[in-house]
């Protein structure tokens, strides 16, 4: 109660002097606050990635101070109790989102950056159109196919870009449109093994345009994130039993180096989602003697919250989420601020798994070109004791930048020198076992240089768009049966 020297609405007023109906129970005043803080943790924990980060938090603690001093006010209450409403909902829908992308279809679990024990649950418990369906294969933790007849839906440059792909895994896990061929065929004459630029993203593989082009039967074993490794446990799985007269081993020049370190990092012990969750790849990385000399990564400034966020649906969607619009407002500016017509970034040789400290550049690709090769060597060793061989051709498919420097880029001489040892190093690898070595770098530049033309997306620099696989497939085939041509 106010006495006579305390003016009416003085800071001493409690609930207990406000009308019967404008009094605020206390439970409202506990749930705006812990729904606060609670929001609070939940933005700062999937966004900050260095200690000095903490600033995420200022405004939490001004909406803090606001309440504190404006908490008797209803417009106020009403709002925050607004704000918890949406807290508790925003929870409640992440971490139930594996539901919601079952019940209506939806694929953003597909995206989200989950470590090896939350994939895992999503490959059990996702059953709607999802992009990664993925299932451990090969004989092999690291090596890994799409569950056959599984639905495979992915859309290319960005998800409003164009429309969604949507195709049915074949007997294999692979995504082959002559669904029985192999398991209706004592033989297929052709295999290639490659990753997702020929599994073709968004859209069929160029591999399907092959098709009428070379006169043999083929089968595809391409699948997004294969590096050599998976490669090579493909071909020895499914094409050495159909007794093939061809194998092509395909090397992308912009991150095959990459994946061989990645695997080698995960090892035997992990399984293959751990090469998707990269909070686990950046500690084992760090943690190895030779890869950690390498990086330009304090363990001190990494990701402050990453091993919290691979395991938590909230704190994954909400990273992602962020990440999304922080990438999209970028996308805008680089846009915004280009001179030309000339696309703004385009994908060089080598993409490294982490930062890379000045000088160790060479020395990176060095490392995972050795892994590499001791890859490639498990499958000579197996075809040493094959009566009839097959012919392997390694096929070079080069990055965005040994394609368009001269047209679209000036060349850079460090990119140069890894594109030139990576092409050295294949070709003298083919040389001592027996293999061919195609090189698609010429082909397609001397194609490319005269048309001007892009073949890859708005967004996208990795891929081929559906334009860029029309253009490639024909200059493919062409030197395809040139080497078959000649060596049959």
């Amino acid at each position: 109660m106010n006495t006579a020297t305390d003016p009416p609405g003085s800071a001493i007023d409690t609930d207990a002097d406000m009308p019967q109906e404008k009094r605020i129970p206390v439970l409202i005043h506990v749930l705006n606050v812990a729904a606060l803080v609670l929001l609070g943790l939940i933005i700062f924990m999937a966004t900050a990635a260095l200690p000095r980060h903490l600033v995420f938090l200022s405004p939490i603690l001004i909406l803090l101070l606001i309440y504190k001093l404006f908490y008797k006010r209803q417009a106020i209450i009403l709002c925050y109790f607004a704000l918890t409403v949406f807290t508790l909902f925003w929870i409640l829908f992440c971490e139930n989102i594996v539901a919601i992308d079952n019940l209506i279809g939806t694929r953003i679990t597909a995206s989200l950056p989950l470590g090896p024990r939350l994939r895992a649950y999503v490959d059990a418990k996702l059953t709607s159109s999802r992009r990664h369906f993925y299932q451990q294969c090969c004989g092999d933790p690291l090596s890994y196919n799409l569950k056959p007849g599984s639905r495979h839906t992915e859309t290319y440059d960005c998800q409003t870009c164009n429309d969604p792909y949507q195709t049915v895994a074949d007997e294999t896990g692979y995504l082959n449109k002559q669904m029985g061929l192999m398991m209706n065929s004592p033989r297929i004459d052709l295999f290639i093994a490659g990753d997702s630029v020929l599994q073709g993203v968004g859209m069929p593989s160029v591999v399907e345009a092959l098709r009428e082009q070379i006169p043999v039967t083929m089968w595809n074993l391409s699948l997004n994130g294969y590096g050599p490794r998976q490669k090579i446990n493909a071909l020895i799985t499914y094409a050495l039993p159909k007794h093939p007269q061809w194998l092509v081993v395909e090397f992308f020049s912009e991150n095959d180096v990459s994946d061989a370190i990645e695997d080698d990092v995960c090892g035997q012990q992990a399984d293959f989602r751990c090469r998707f969750s990269f909070p686990e790849l950046q500690r084992r990385l760090l943690a190895h003697p030779v890869y950690r000399t390498m990086l330009d990564v304090n363990p001190s400034e990494i990701s402050l919250f990453d091993s919290y966020a691979e395991n938590d649906f909230t704190l994954a969607v909400s990273q992602q989420l962020i990440h999304t619009l922080r990438n999209t407002i970028k996308l805008k500016i680089r846009e915004g601020s280009k001179k030309d017509n000339a696309p703004f970034m385009i994908g060089r040789p080598v993409r490294p798994t982490d930062e890379l400290r000045d000088g160790q550049f060479l020395s990176w690709v060095r490392a995972g070109m050795a892994v590499t090769h001791h890859d490639y060597e498990r499958l000579v060793t197996r075809l040493a004791s094959l009566e009839n061989k097959p012919k392997v051709i390694l096929l070079y498919n080069p990055s965005a930048y040994e394609i368009y420097r001269d047209i679209f880029r000036k060349r850079e001489p460090e990119y140069d020198e890894i594109a030139a040892y990576q092409v050295e190093g294949q070709k003298a690898f083919a040389k001592r076992n027996g293999w061919i070595f195609l090189d698609l770098t010429e082909p397609l530049k001397n194609t490319l240089k005269r048309d001007k033309a892009w073949i890859y997306g708005r967004y996208d620099q990795m891929h081929w768009s559906q334009k860029g696989t029309a253009i490639i497939a024909p200059i493919l085939g062409a030197e395809l049966l040139k080497v078959m041509g000649t060596r049959q």
